[in-house]
């Protein structure tokens, strides 16, 4: 039984996937990781098998990191200098108008 979850696992984990967006990639990396806790139990419950269990662990480990490298590829950029899409254009903010009652 252990030894059939570690075939599927590491099976799992030597499917090459292709996401068309970011935040696929990192809900596999993150289901990935998901299986990782899972068989990290599985080996507390059954250390006869630690080694097959650690081997499975370290092939997923790695689809995973390569699954947030490719999600980090697809994301869209951190955008700091944001202009607010219904300011228009020549619009804008006049200070001294501000304090012209005061």
């Amino acid at each position: 039984m252990i030894s059939k979850a570690i075939a599927f696992a590491s099976a799992d984990a030597e499917i090459d996937v292709e996401f068309d967006d970011s935040e696929s990639y990192q809900s596999e990396a993150e289901r990935l990781n998901e299986i990782c806790t899972a068989l990290g139990f599985l080996k507390e419950a059954f250390p006869k098998h630690s080694n097959g269990l650690d081997g499975a662990v370290s092939v997923l480990k790695a689809q995973m990191e390569r699954m947030e490298a490719r999600a980090a590829e697809l994301a869209p950029p951190d955008d700091e200098s944001y202009e607010d899409p219904s300011a228009e254009a020549g619009e804008m903010f006049n200070i001294r108008e501000l304090f012209v009652d005061l």
